[in-house]
């Protein structure tokens, strides 16, 4: 199954599916909480994910992004890829986060086997949480990845766990204004009994989760402008007027008025385009972040 260029948006979740196959190139907007992507090889690639606060008839709060935590997988050889995605919150923080130990979320995992994931180019910007780890891994690939969130690597369960390689390298971290109580970089359960350990420290995450090459910076990521939106878009692109402070609803009407078919088709409307326009949004001076036609499983 492949799905490309869809607008999903206004949503309780926001990804659910495939078990394999590609999602590539679509765009969620405003939605409350996680979906899922099954652990059977499905490749999800540069799509774009904007938590819009606040979300109507939910309560405020967002869940994970994408969620690994359903039907067991027990093929290693399937791998799920997450290659050059961007997702990001524009509001200020105050829900779970991308990846959230409180709700399903990729690489959070309870099943007896489990999930084969390489995580590889994205960016993550303005959540509470960043990655949430449980039993039932057949490996992690965690890499070239910026990563702005209050707290990385909520572990639960003894780890290391036994046939599960992890390969963490070349990240680079923002540690964002957190949430009350919220304050702490690390989270795991070490082998020995004791419980749950916390930590502020970067060089506690490096010695439980050895890096390479990856780096904890103090300053916000110099991005080139993260508050672009649909709103902003429509203003750009010409579809409406700065002082109408236009809307989703109002790209939605533009939608439907201009007869969006395949016989009649305006390609600003398009979501290929939007995420062109959002994309640049969250580039470095020395990492343009565009479409990545080679997004793909490395060699094994």
């Amino acid at each position: 199954m492949d799905i490309r260029h869809n607008l999903f948006s206004r949503s309780p979740y926001s990804v659910k599916g495939p078990y394999s196959g590609t999602m590539d190139d679509n765009l969620w907007y405003n939605y409350q909480t996680g979906g899922y992507i099954g652990p059977y090889g499905a490749q999800f690639t540069n799509n774009v994910l904007i938590a819009v606060q606040p979300v109507t008839n939910f309560n405020g709060d967002f869940g994970p992004a994408l969620d690994n935590a359903h039907s067991p997988n027990t093929d290693a050889g399937a791998i799920t890829l997450f290659c050059n995605n961007l997702q990001y919150n524009p509001a200020p923080i105050t829900g779970t986060g991308f990846i959230s130990e409180t709700s399903s979320a990729t690489m959070h995992y309870d099943q007896p086997v489990g999930a084969n994931v390489h995580f590889m180019g994205n960016i993550i910007d303005g959540f509470s949480g960043a990655f949430a780890w449980m039993t039932g891994c057949l490996g992690y690939t965690i890499e070239n990845n910026l990563i702005g969130a209050a707290k990385f690597y909520e572990i639960s369960g003894t780890w290391p766990v036994p046939n599960c390689p992890v390969h963490i390298s070349n990240n680079t971290y923002f540690l964002e204004s957190a949430p009350a109580g919220a304050t702490y970089t690390l989270e795991y359960e070490p082998p020995a009994a004791g419980g749950k350990v916390t930590s502020t420290s970067f060089s506690d995450l490096e010695s439980f989760l050895p890096e390479e090459g990856s780096t904890l910076q103090t300053e916000p990521f110099a991005f080139v402008d993260p508050t672009r939106d649909i709103s902003t878009y429509l203003v750009a692109a010409g579809l409406a007027s700065t002082s109408s402070n236009p809307t989703l609803i109002d790209y939605l009407e533009l939608v439907r008025t201009q007869a969006q078919t395949t016989h009649q088709w305006n390609p600003a409307l398009g979501v290929a385009m939007i995420n062109a326009y959002l994309r640049p949004g969250h580039s470095l001076a020395n990492r343009p972040f565009t479409y990545q036609s080679s997004c793909q499983l490395p060699a094994q």
